[in-house]
């Protein structure tokens, strides 16, 4: 028997006294048992229960600094307590725990419950303690380094619960790692100056590689002495900006290279406060320079060009070609009272957009408000009698039938849609109407077709024209397709070559097989602004068809003669006179809350903003390139236009001044705000950090004068873009935060002090070769007893007040 709470004990002295009085009075005898049993209760006894074997759970070590040295030790350790009749359960932890293995139950599939860049040793002990059965011992396999947790009081908790921890030390050497590598964080433009700390377990050949930007700019091989080696780096950046660097060690045999590198960031001179993203120059860059303002060129945009910066113009930049990244930095620029001007050309809408749109104040998709089409097409289908002939175990006309009809299904509802079928001479299939009406008109139409007679298109093809003329749709256009040679007419040829040049209708033109006129059919393509399709065979078609007419029905920029009319929003541009016509524009819709300046006669927006945060998004639907806008780019309008929109984008911040540490698992960042040589106070000072792969909102808390602090859980190793803001948009700005890796990988092989420390607190002991120590409680358990003696304790009572009335 043992007692987890001995110092009850002491409730056995008036027991004995009363046992003694009882001697002289024997009614007090049942009082003096009474109070034997309540001492004996309250100091919480046990009884050894034999077993039948023991039972060790092992805590396995997965971080990165041991790699897989204590799994490899593990099925050693295991057999020697299977080879006694014992039951072994395994706990697999890095910064986190999860049991991979338990008696009875056998192995457990990985959960993906924790990262190995990190070690938990306190909480895959306390996950031990809460599953182990009486009797259990635990073995720790690691090498003792812990980042987080609270490895000590989990060893005492141990111990209290008389469960041994024994520790067995495994882990790797490292040859080389990166220890250091530091700068000046604010430097005038020149040269700066860089150092890096190497440090190599064995005398070893290394090579350094300096990185600015991502470009490898200078390598050095190193003759590497064990210990610490010292490396001093210089470079003079091209120009004022922020500018990262990158040191990488590279050594044959180096396991574990995610520790050879490492980051830092220079803020150099005072970069232009102006972003322009594009490809290649513009006017854009033109009209920033006439307007005296300095401006960075960026061919793609990185989440350090946004670090100071007061405006991003994405110059027709590919929007597709924003990451997730990128995008979640440029939301938290903007809701920090950044400035953003998106110029949309034909390289802006190139591609899938995702969600960009989220960003902007037009949206790419036609709301359900728009009652009009968006576009009417007419079908100009060749129904000669050479479309009878087989082409892949099919006819002509059944391929081209079939791909008719599954163009038709791939327009929306609210388009318009007709077809017209032709030899020598027209026949209209069904008139333009709304897809979702005249559908199952037009496939039945499609169903009675049949291939027969010459081939005359021009007759057919001006009917399709006149048809889409008196239609209501921004897009108006027919889609050719033949697999023969027309009747050559060339006065019809230029009639029909004038009409679709005048008004606009577009034409795009398939043929099939090396029987069409290839010169008329690409000359009516060329001259309405369509596409033409030359197709070796008819079974080709289909997927043809069915992605020009997604293209025609889903138009990304409309190309004709646009008039530039003043929007709700006008009044914030009064400008000196009216902007020339455009050429073309880029198709968007507003959003509900869009402030439109300036619309097509369509009611399309040209130019609208709103606001995102303390910051604005404004979006051009135009070139700036002189495609859509070489009637703009000699009016003296569009420079008034140009410096009131950068007036309003314009971001207009009291710069802080940023800092950061990483103190053991946390990083800890401070902003100091300043006005006038005088620290400001009480600023509600909140921010966001963008990271990699996710981003953290922060709210920081005054503790001193001026200075403002944060903390959170230090992410991974890399670039982050910190944005800080306050509610009135006076203070604040974007900056570059640039962390070390993980504090997991900065020390390798066994901690002896440590693993010794927690064997001595728990009572275990260090394992040797690989044979565990029998346990203390091995073949017992120990069973609380204390409940029953307090139900003995209460009989005893009510027993002694019975035998007292009986006696009485």
């Amino acid at each position: 028997m043992r007692f987890l709470t001995p110092w009850a004990l002491a409730g056995l002295v008036p027991a004995v006294v009363v046992l003694i009085l009882s001697l002289r009075r024997r009614a007090l005898l049942g009082r003096a048992v009474t109070l034997a049993l309540l001492a004996l209760a309250l100091a919480g006894p046990e009884v050894a229960v034999r077993q039948t074997g023991e039972t060790v759970l092992f805590l396995v070590d997965r971080s990165a600094s041991v790699g897989e040295e204590a799994t490899n030790a593990l099925p050693e350790l295991t057999s020697s307590v299977l080879a006694r009749g014992g039951k072994v359960g395994v706990i697999s932890f890095a910064d986190g725990s999860q049991v991979s293995q338990w008696p009875g139950v056998g192995e457990i599939p990985n959960g993906g419950a924790f990262s190995s860049f990190g070690t938990n040793i306190g909480a895959a002990v306390d996950l031990a303690l809460a599953l182990a059965p009486a009797g259990a011992q635990i073995v720790l396999l690691s090498d003792g380094r812990a980042t987080g947790g609270d490895l000590l009081a989990a060893a005492a908790r141990a111990r209290s619960q008389r469960v041994p921890i024994h520790v067995c030390s495994v882990g790797q050497t490292d040859l080389v790692r990166l220890a250091e590598f530091t700068g000046p964080r604010e430097a005038p433009l020149g040269t700066i100056a860089l150092a890096a700390t190497v440090e190599a377990s064995q005398p070893t050949a290394a090579t350094a590689h300096l990185y600015r930007g991502g470009e490898e700019i200078r390598a050095i091989p190193l003759d590497l002495p064990a210990g610490r080696t010292r490396l001093s780096l210089a470079d003079a950046p091209p120009e004022a900006g922020f500018w990262s660097y990158r040191v990488e060690v590279r050594a044959n045999g180096d396991r574990i290279p995610e520790n050879n590198a490492l980051p830092w960031g220079v803020a150099v001179g005072e970069p232009p406060g102006i972003v322009v993203v594009g490809l290649g120059p513009t006017a854009t860059d033109e009209l920033l320079t006439a307007a005296g303002l300095t401006f960075r060129r960026r061919e793609a945009l990185a989440v350090e060009d946004l670090a100071g910066a007061g405006l991003v113009i994405l110059d027709d930049y590919p929007l597709a070609l924003l990451g997730t990244r990128t995008l979640d930095a440029l939301r938290s620029y903007v809701a920090g009272g950044g400035g953003l001007l998106v110029i949309q050309g034909r390289q802006a809408v190139a591609g899938y957009l995702g969600p960009v749109e989220e960003l902007l104040p037009v949206t790419y998709t036609v709301p359900e408000r728009v009652q009009e089409a968006t576009a009417a097409v007419v079908f100009v289908l060749d129904r000669s009698s050479s479309m009878s002939a087989q082409a892949g175990g099919a006819t002509k006309i059944d391929l081209l039938k079939e791909a008719a009809a599954a163009a038709v299904e791939a327009m929306p509802g609210e388009d318009i849609v007709g077809a017209v079928a032709f030899d020598r001479y027209p026949q209209w299939i069904v008139r333009p109407g709304p897809v979702s009406e005249v559908r199952e008109e037009l496939f039945e139409g499609l169903r009675r077709l049949t291939a027969d007679g010459g081939t005359y298109l021009f007759t057919a093809l001006d009917q399709a024209v006149k048809a889409l003329l008196p239609l209501e749709a921004r897009v108006r256009h027919a889609i050719v397709i033949s697999d023969g040679k027309t009747i050559r007419d060339e006065a019809a040829l230029s009639a029909l070559l004038a009409e679709v040049s005048e008004t606009g209708v577009g034409v795009t033109t398939i043929a099939i097989g090396t029987d069409p006129d290839p010169e008329v059919l690409r000359t009516l393509a060329e001259v309405s602004g369509g596409r033409s399709y030359e197709l070796a065979a008819m079974t080709d078609l289909r997927p043809v068809l069915v992605q020009e007419t997604e293209r025609v029905s889903r138009p990304r920029f409309m190309e004709r003669e646009t008039a530039v009319l003043p929007g709700p929003g006008a009044t914030a541009f009064p400008l000196s006179g009216e902007l020339p016509p455009l050429a073309g524009y880029t198709l968007t819709f507003p959003k509900p809350t869009a402030d439109v300046a300036f619309l097509s006669p369509a009611g399309d927006p040209l130019l609208a903003r709103w606001r995102v945060g303390l910051g604005q998004v404004a979006v051009l639907n135009a070139d700036m390139s002189g495609i859509w806008t070489r009637d703009w780019l000699r009016s003296p309008q569009l420079g008034e236009l140009w410096g009131l929109l950068l007036g309003h984008l314009w971001g207009e911040r009291q710069r802080v001044r940023v800092d950061w540490e990483v103190v053991g698992p946390t990083l800890r960042l401070g902003v100091e705000a300043a006005e006038g040589g005088r620290w400001t106070n009480r600023l509600e000072l909140t921010g966001e950090l963008v990271g990699p792969r996710r981003s953290w909102s922060l709210s920081f808390e005054q503790v001193a004068p001026g200075r403002y602090e944060a903390s959170l859980a230090t992410p991974g190793s890399g670039a982050y873009l910190l944005t800080v803001s306050e509610p009135s948009g006076r203070y604040g700005g974007s900056f570059p935060v640039v962390l070390p890796y993980s504090a997991e990988l900065a020390a390798f092989g066994p901690d002896l002090d440590a693993l010794s420390t927690i064997a001595r607190l728990s009572g275990g002991e260090f394992v040797r070769d690989e044979l565990l120590p029998p346990s203390s409680g091995a073949g017992r358990a120990w069973t609380p007893i204390g409940r029953a003696l307090l139900w003995a304790a209460a009989c005893s009572l009510l027993l002694d007040l019975a035998l007292r009335k009986l006696l009485v």
